[in-house]
């Protein structure tokens, strides 16, 4: 298999399992990708958010507005723009972004079990270089 086919194959792999966990949360891909980068107890402006996230302000503001209304984000207006909104996590938001780490973090943990000490150092060093060479 070529290399790329290879890294397709990967990206669906772990595309199914995401979509598993954000069908469990509820969530769309864009409600997950938000929430997931979300910082911890920061309050972050929409413009800054949507910067993060690589969308559009009128996109963003969307995708904040259904976070707030399933609990998971609270908004703020600025007090000295009210055009401006601020956001941060709720106590749901943050127990379900810990939610989702502490998923992902069985997830990778079962992956490492199944790989010898030797193929997993190798197989982090190639994603390591392969990331490098996908970054140039």
């Amino acid at each position: 298999m070529r290399l790329i086919e290879q890294i397709i194959t990967l990206k669906h792999c772990c595309q199914g399992r995401e979509e598993e966990l954000r069908e469990n949360l509820g969530m769309n891909v864009s409600e997950y990708n938000c929430l997931s980068s979300f910082p911890d107890g920061e309050i972050i402006s929409s413009n800054e958010l949507a910067e993060r996230l690589h969308l559009s302000p009128s996109r963003m503001s969307r995708i904040a507005d259904v976070l707030v209304r399933k609990g998971f984000l609270k908004r703020m207006q600025d007090k000295s723009d009210r055009r401006v909104q601020h956001y941060a996590l709720t106590t749901t938001g943050l127990e379900t972004k810990a939610d989702i780490q502490k998923l992902l973090n069985e997830c990778e943990a079962s992956l490492k079990a199944r790989l010898s000490k030797t193929a997993l150092k190798d197989v982090e060093k190639g994603m390591a270089a392969l990331l490098e060479a996908m970054s140039e």
